[in-house]
């Protein structure tokens, strides 16, 4: 998949593998793998949610280079975005009254148009903040095309006279270039998958079981709680071995909260890329303890999450050779490029050399 980008781009990295004297021209790489993996913070944790992305670029020789950038980068038709999570904290009365504290999270999509900066968070310095009313996002999943996310909103019991109380949402939003910048809109499953989604939406809903905090099992649905089919912004998107699937979501209350997988799979309208099938017995030979494998289009790479590392191989031949390998995180985005494609990839996010 071949990506534009904007000249003059440039990001700091770092060189592993083959060594490349200053003004060098880059050999051809074969393929290139952007994967991006959010911290194990929940929902409610004291700072906003953060990133790591990593670039590993196959070259026709076979070394490879990796970069890493703490955000979450993902590539546009034109250019790369930085996805991030910001949070921001006011007082509703006195400045130093508790009581009055809140807390919310947006989530922004910013083109990348040089080094890229770690912002200071809107100058929250929330690790000593029990805010009073809070609003937190977390981000499932990133593509070129959609934000996927959770959020949890609710007040702590000495804010409310009504007593602690909590909302769940579950949210996937379009990211939609503007004459202004880049917005992101919310995306009804109808919308993006036409009449047979509309389908597959009501499917979901008629057969959703209730997840309820307050049962140890799912419940069926009963006068008191069921699924509406035409509240189909409610859903998400996440892995399921090999393969992105979509669910329908819906909260009404800590009581209420029918779920249910989607029939319809996740193809690149949704992830920007179609997905090399993958036989899962092939994953697990190579590694054994394997939750979640995603296979380049091109055929070449494959990016395998066990249950402490996150790994990367070259699938080509009769063995699978290891190019790179990390402690496991939860991984939200993962996008390919190759040939000239990954070339131009490389370049933006190594900048000119030393």
């Amino acid at each position: 998949m071949d990506r534009s980008m904007k000249r003059g781009s440039a990001l700091a990295a770092l060189l592993f593998g083959a060594s490349m004297p200053a003004g060098a021209t880059d050999p051809r790489y074969r393929e290139a793998v952007l994967f991006s993996v959010s911290d194990e913070t929940s929902v409610e944790g004291y700072e906003p949610q953060r990133f790591q992305t990593r670039l590993l670029g196959l070259l026709a020789n076979g070394n490879h280079y990796i970069s890493e950038y703490p955000a979450l980068v993902v590539p546009l038709e034109s250019g790369f975005v930085n996805v991030l999570v910001q949070r921001t904290c006011n007082t509703d009365g006195e400045p130093d009254d508790e009581h009055s504290l809140n807390c919310s999270d947006s989530i922004r999509v910013a083109p990348i148009t040089g080094p890229l900066l770690v912002e200071n968070r809107n100058g929250v310095q929330s690790e000593h903040l029990d805010p009073c009313g809070y609003d937190y996002t977390t981000i499932l999943f990133a593509s070129p095309e959609f934000v996927a996310s959770y959020g949890r909103a609710g007040a702590e019991e000495p804010c409310n006279f009504r007593g602690w109380n909590w909302a769940e949402r579950w949210d996937v939003h379009r990211i939609k270039r503007t004459d202004v910048g880049i917005d992101l809109t919310a995306a009804r499953f109808s919308d993006v998958f036409g009449e047979p989604g509309r389908t597959a939406y009501a499917a979901a809903a008629a057969a959703a079981l209730n997840h309820t905090v307050a049962a140890e099992e799912p419940t069926p649905q009963d006068t008191d709680c069921s699924a509406s089919p035409e509240k189909d912004t409610g859903w998400t998107v996440r892995r399921v071995r090999s393969a992105w699937v979509a669910r329908l979501v819906q909260q009404e209350g800590p009581l209420c909260q029918p779920e249910a997988d989607l029939a319809l799979p996740v193809d690149s309208r949704v992830t920007g890329y179609e997905e090399e099938k993958l036989e899962w017995d092939e994953v697990t030979r190579a590694v054994p303890d394997a939750k979640e494998a995603f296979a380049s289009p091109f055929g070449g790479l494959v990016l395998v999450a066990s249950a402490s590392r996150i790994e990367v191989f070259d699938r080509r031949g009769s063995k699978w050779r290891p190019l790179g390998s990390w402690l496991r995180a939860p991984i939200v985005s993962v996008q390919w490029a190759r040939g000239a494609g990954a070339d131009r990839w490389i370049q933006f996010f190594r900048g000119p050399h030393p």
